[in-house]
């Protein structure tokens, strides 16, 4: 296994061919043979005896060769091999592992993203840098090749850095690599993916032809792999939209991890630590499996999906409900079996076959291993929803504050997104009114200690973003009313749907009570502890209580109003 890489063209030079795409003189054949092809087959169509007969014949040979070159270089290039006489042994670290679709005597091939550190093993000097590499790998030999995993390489030439993977490194070296194995990306002599420069490869000599692709055999042309932050994986609104959906419970069929040291999570089905003890210490309610008040938008709101959760105040006097989570994840019938849609993951196991199997929503899901903390920030009630994984934002396309986002990666937020670069899940996530954290696997005592302080971080630097927003004023100071339609069938309005709409208006007759604007509730009383944004605000008089003093009705959400209709 190997990779050719080189080092980052300076400002205004043109970057080298990255391998893994073919050079102007490989693509002028491919495509020529293909055009000479179908023009000839066109022409054989209207005159089966002319010159086109041997266009196509030209035309087809010429490409089939090339194709057929393609897929021997590819097979030659990834052939795992000895190192090179002379060459500089070094660690690496893999962070991502992914099929091509290409096998070689049923062994898969496999693209790896690695950090690799040149003067790890004191045979070279030189920074950590990381690239990556396609290899065909034995399937017995693949659980050593998975994201976290450390490997020993060697480089072929010191001022050159490629890498050629050692099948049978010096006893000195693999105890090296598994020493470096037990340390956290940024703890051992390997730095994190996020502090290291990629370095993408460099084209061989020959005719610049690149192993194909499925959409390369038909003309397409890949770009070269670049490989994705740790900390960044999203689940889509989709996927989302399981939290809270009754039976969703039934329709999880299997598991998975989401890192290979939660497998043993993901089989048990369940977390192997209690948090009731950690709840008594800390002052938090501890309520099992059982739902939390004031928390259904962001719990699953099912027993068999939930697990030690807790409600309380965190240290630094945020409002929290913090859980153990058997995420589901939606899980397809692929062409080579069942797929998590392309996501980096390990020991996917499903009942077989899907066919028949419950389903929630048309579709069916299996268990994650994964920890999860919610904080209500009601200065930041206003924020569209918005979510964080290093090192780019997935930021909504209008924002209330402008420039929100950079501001908050520039700041502690910031260093807690990126320090969480060392899970293979780290997410922060606001919507409604509440900030939810969720990291892969199940923390125990100290890692739940851990996530909450970051919490506390988050919501402070939140709250702190949002301060311009507010207006304070007097409780008894009128806000700007509302005249809201008597139905509405449309979603995206500024007032609610029906049947919503039309309840809001009997209870503000009945009452006698005057309807107010709910943003500008938020801006002028930002720190109603309350979860949740307000959809709907009245003023006026209560039944109960002096005449003359002014009382409001705030109904809040945390989560999305249900459909119109």
């Amino acid at each position: 296994m190997s990779a050719t890489v080189t080092p980052a063209p300076a400002l205004g030079e043109r970057p080298p061919t990255p391998a893994g795409r073919a050079t102007p003189f490989g693509r002028a054949l491919h495509w020529s043979g293909a055009g000479a092809a179908a023009g000839g087959f066109a022409g054989m169509l209207a005159d089966p005896r002319g010159w086109y007969v041997v266009a196509f014949c030209v035309g087809f040979t010429l490409w089939l060769l090339v194709t057929l070159a393609r897929v021997l270089g590819a097979v030659h290039r990834a052939l795992p091999g000895a190192p090179p006489p002379g060459g500089r042994l070094a660690l690496a670290r893999v962070e991502s592992i992914a099929r091509t679709g290409l096998e070689v005597n049923d062994q898969p091939q496999c693209e790896l993203t690695v950090v690799v550190g040149p003067g790890t093993l004191r045979q070279g000097t030189g920074p950590a840098y990381a690239t990556t590499t396609r290899a065909v790998l034995d399937v017995v030999t693949l659980p050593s090749f998975q994201p976290g995993s450390v490997i020993v390489v060697s480089q072929p030439d010191p001022a050159q850095p490629d890498v050629v993977v050692v099948a049978t490194p010096p006893a000195d070296a693999l105890a090296a690599a598994r020493a470096e194995a037990r340390h956290e990306p940024g703890e051992g002599a390997l730095p994190p993916l996020d502090r290291v420069p990629l370095r993408t490869a460099a084209p061989r000599p020959g005719l610049g032809l690149r192993g194909p692709t499925p959409a390369g055999l038909l003309g397409g042309w890949c770009s070269p792999a670049v490989p994705r932050s740790r900390c960044c994986c999203r689940p889509s609104s989709a996927d989302r939209a399981a939290m809270g959906t009754p039976g969703t419970a039934r329709a999880v069929v299997g598991w998975a991890a989401w890192d290979v040291r939660d497998v043993a999570d993901a089989r048990r089905r369940r977390p192997d630590v209690d948090l009731t003890a950690w709840a008594a210490d800390r002052g938090f309610d501890a309520h099992g499996s059982a739902n939390a008040g004031g928390w259904a938008g962001v719990l699953p709101g099912e027993p068999e999906l939930q697990a030690n959760v807790v409600r309380g105040t965190t240290p630094g006097g945020w409002d929290c409900c913090l859980w153990h989570w058997r995420e589901p994840v939606p899980v397809a019938d692929g062409p080579q079996g069942p797929t998590l849609r392309g996501r980096p993951h390990h020991d996917l196991t499903v009942q077989s076959p899907l066919r028949g199997l419950p389903r929630a929503g048309g579709r069916r899901f299996v268990g994650v291993p994964v920890t999860a903390a919610a904080v209500a920030v009601p200065e930041a009630a206003l924020l569209a929803p918005f979510t964080l994984g290093a090192p780019d934002p997935d930021a909504p396309a209008a924002q209330p504050v402008p420039g929100l986002l950079p501001r908050l990666l520039a700041g502690p937020l910031g260093a807690v997104v990126a320090a969480g670069s060392r899970f293979a899940l780290f997410e922060l996530a606001w919507g409604h009114g509440v900030l939810v954290l969720r990291r892969n696997g199940y923390a125990g005592p100290a890692g739940v200690d851990e996530l909450l302080a970051a919490l506390d971080v988050c919501a402070a630097a939140l709250a702190e973003v949002c301060a311009p927003l507010h207006t304070p004023a007097p409780f008894a100071r009128p806000l700007p009313a509302v005249a809201w339609p008597t139905t509405e069938t449309a979603t995206g309005c500024p007032w609610p749907p029906s049947p919503l709409l039309e309840e809001v208006h009997r209870l503000s007759r009945r009452l006698d009570m005057q309807l107010e604007d709910p943003d500008a509730y938020h801006r002028t009383f930002p720190t109603t502890p309350v979860p949740g944004r307000a959809w709907a605000v009245l003023r006026g008089a209560l039944p109960v209580g002096p005449a003359t003093s002014t009382a409001r009705i705030a109904l809040h959400t945390d989560a999305p109003l249900p459909a119109g209709g």
